[in-house]
């Protein structure tokens, strides 16, 4: 049985008293993975997301995936994406978000291959119905971590909006 169902299977129980309730924290926290995620920003402008982009796929080296589960790789493809995204720029404020900046970072030696499944699925369950994004997986720190770009206008004309944690 995997840790997980395990710790599902922790709140199958009712909880006696304050000893009971310290004990299911402790067993649901060895369980727990440390998963994190973070709305880290927003970008407005053209240089800004342009910006944005690059540093997310390392100048076009890191590859970046969209929506659709295309791969958007090197300096000019990113260069087209951003192009694209910006095609609708007159449909917006100086002080506009163009897009919303999302970190989910996962424990040091989690299988990339999962981190990328997990976040794929989240931001297709999330997003993909009404906003374009593009998500690039980083493994060149302690934590593996995923950027997660979402562009703010949705198909339907409408903004998405997300504000950074308090």
């Amino acid at each position: 049985m995997s840790n997980l169902l395990e710790a599902g299977e922790l709140f199958e129980d009712p909880i006696k008293g304050r000893k009971g309730k310290l004990e299911r924290l402790r067993k649901v926290t060895a369980y727990a993975p440390e998963v994190m995620v973070k709305v880290s920003g927003s970008t407005s402008g053209a240089a800004h997301v342009k910006s944005h982009l690059d540093y997310i796929s390392r100048n076009g080296k890191v590859e970046l995936e969209d929506e659709r589960g295309e791969i958007v790789k090197g300096r000019v493809a990113v260069s087209a994406l951003h192009q694209d995204w910006m095609q609708d720029a007159g449909k917006r404020t100086r002080k506009t978000r163009d897009t919303t900046s999302i970190v989910l970072s996962m424990p040091a030696g989690t299988n990339p291959i999962s981190v990328k499944e997990s976040v794929r699925r989240f931001a297709q369950k999330e997003f993909a119905a009404n906003y374009q994004y593009v998500f690039a997986f980083h493994e060149d720190t302690d934590r593996p971590h995923v950027h997660l770009t979402v562009k703010t206008l949705g198909f339907d004309g409408k903004r998405l909006h997300i504000r950074k944690g308090q």
